[in-house]
């Protein structure tokens, strides 16, 4: 695969392979403990076994110098760069990493979310975070759509004002 992983099938689990070989056909052989990986007959990795469906075994020197960078995401990782920007950034981000049973399928949105800093700025990141906060609203696509229309600083709708009350009005005991 383009990550530098292969997939054992059988387990649907996902094991390293140097980055030099991104692109070339493989084969995989297997016991109920190694996982070995052949390229021309070659061995070019080895592997302990690890049956944890959708999980991924990696050897930090088997990435790109891209990849390695990659390789260190966690949800600590993206929970302390979001402490270094605010506290609403942390509670955003640690929502987000909440939203999914895989907390490693949403470090892609917590990198773009995080990237915004660069992009449009740490108050205007840390304002739309807030509004996130304030609709319940966690994603990537949300922030996105805020920081690209400025929305990140107009107030939020206001609440409906309560009608004067009058001999025309029914209250709630009406609807019971």
């Amino acid at each position: 695969m383009k990550n530098g992983h292969v997939q054992l099938s059988d387990d649907h689990h996902y094991y390293s392979a140097p980055y030099r070989f991104i692109g070339e056909k493989v084969k995989i052989s297997y016991t109920s403990r190694i996982v070995t990986i052949f390229h021309n007959l070659e061995q070019i990795a080895m592997h302990i076994r690890d049956p944890k469906p959708f999980g991924y075994t990696t050897v930090k020197e088997h990435l790109s110098s891209e990849h390695q960078f990659v390789a260190g995401w966690s949800p600590d990782f993206f929970i302390r760069w979001a402490q270094r920007l605010d506290t609403s950034v942390e509670q955003y981000i640690r929502k987000v990493l909440d939203m999914k049973t895989y907390p490693e399928q949403t470090y892609r949105s917590c990198a773009g979310i995080l990237s915004f800093e660069k992009k449009a700025g740490k108050n205007r990141l840390i304002a739309a975070c807030r509004k996130g906060i304030l609709f319940d609203t966690y994603n990537y696509r949300f922030i996105d759509r805020v920081l690209r229309s400025g929305l990140e600083s107009t107030p939020p709708e206001p609440e409906q004002p309560e009608l004067p009350f009058h001999e025309n009005t029914r209250g709630p005991e009406c609807y019971r």
